[in-house]
């Protein structure tokens, strides 16, 4: 079955290279969270500590509170989930999520506790999950975004994180959703303010480290974050990437912090503007935003309407527009729920020529009408009038059911 899943992505990734341009002036994304730690109610503040996920889910009463949150969330209107995987070669006494990363491999308890909450998210019905790595420490080589005190990258860690990489994305290979998506670095594209050693360092780490993973895996499912806003950023991992001879990622992955909708919108206008300055179509991926944030959802929307870009996924990331408080898990997208209303599928989502099988006569009909707009057309599975990536997702998720 993964082969054929391997195969039907290489045939999107030539299907969308030469679909048309225009698919759609408005498209419904994903809603979804950024699913890294658990604060249960009553906690209060930000403060991290022994929530991490990844590196409490042995401890008592943790797995049932995740379960119970993942089956909530998922009831509630969250349909896919980001993991930001924070890691260095020894953690020391910090017990606020990351984990170790010591010989580039991921130990245990940690190793199971990442394949139990796999096992769980996929229980749950979760079809779509996002994983970022957060190299920190010394194996971070923009030093804690560039914070003087930091520790200082220490270049030999390099193979280490590679390896570590390889062997995390084999594990959510194996145990996570149908679809599954990379991001080498959460926000890893240079920062503006960044010294020439540490930006020239980012630089040449992100060239080889996307250059290592395309050349074993394809380009299909790896993307490199950067940081909405920030001047620049866009523009240099593009120049990165260009630099490797490498094909692009099949979509962009940004944080967007809009201190209010207007200022949403205009980081977004900001990276349409360098994408088309680029000749790059690919769509976006929202991988951290204010949580459940109404202004920064009607941005999105407006930014939509303006453009041909799909948005594929919104990602709330639980701190309030405040900036200074956090919200209690289970999470909410009520708010982007209001704006982008999520269409109901059809019982057996891929199931096109109604045969009780999702396989492959369903993906020839689905390729088919891929990028045609309409009502009742074969392939649109989600019923949003247009045969696109999301119907795409959807039978991803079920094929070979």
């Amino acid at each position: 079955m993964m082969k054929k899943i391997i195969l039907l992505l290489v045939l999107l990734t030539i299907i969308v290279a030469v679909a048309p341009a225009k698919i759609s002036a408005y498209t419904v994304p994903m809603l979804g969270a950024n699913f890294t730690h658990i604060r249960p109610s009553p906690m209060d503040g930000c403060n991290l500590e022994n929530t991490g996920i990844v590196f409490t889910y042995d401890k008592p009463g943790v797995r049932q509170t995740v379960q119970d949150n993942l089956k909530q969330m998922h009831d509630t209107g969250v349909s896919s989930l980001r993991l930001l995987l924070w890691f260095e070669t020894d953690i020391g006494g910090n017990t606020w999520g990351i984990v170790p990363s010591v010989g580039g491999k991921m130990s245990d308890p940690y190793r199971t506790n990442l394949i139990q909450y796999l096992t769980d998210v996929k229980a749950a019905g979760y079809t779509t999950f996002t994983l970022s790595f957060g190299a920190g420490g010394s194996n971070d080589p923009m030093e804690n975004y560039g914070n003087p005190d930091a520790a200082k990258y220490d270049p030999t860690k390099f193979d280490e994180n590679w390896q570590f990489i390889q062997d995390v994305r084999a594990i959510v290979k194996q145990y996570g959703p149908a679809i599954v998506r990379f991001d080498l670095q959460n926000e890893g594209a240079p920062y503006d303010w960044l010294t020439d050693r540490v930006r020239q360092q980012v630089i040449d780490y992100h060239t080889k480290m996307y250059t290592n993973y395309v050349n074993a895996f394809g380009a299909n499912d790896v993307t490199l974050g950067f940081m909405g806003g920030v001047p620049g950023a866009l523009t240099d991992l593009i120049s990165i990437i260009k630099a490797t001879g490498k094909p692009f990622p099949m979509w962009f992955h940004l944080s967007l912090y809009g201190s209010t909708e207007t200022d949403a919108l205009n980081k977004l206008n900001d990276v349409e503007t360098t994408l088309k300055q680029n000749n790059l179509q690919q769509p976006l991926v929202v991988g951290e935003t204010f949580y459940n944030d109404p202004g920064t959802a009607n941005a999105i929307k407006r930014y939509m309407q303006s453009t041909t870009r799909p948005v594929w996924e919104i990602l709330e990331w639980p701190l309030n527009v405040d900036n200074k408080t956090c919200p209690n898990t289970p999470y909410s997208v009520s708010n982007f729920l209001t704006v982008f209303p999520q269409p109901t599928p059809i019982p057996k989502p891929g199931d096109l020529n109604s045969d009780n099988n999702v396989d492959i006569n369903d993906y020839n009909l689905l390729m088919a009408n891929f990028g045609k707009i309409g009502t009742g057309i074969v392939g649109d599975i989600n019923g949003d009038g247009q045969v696109n990536i999301f119907d795409y997702n959807l039978f991803v998720g079920n094929y070979g059911k």
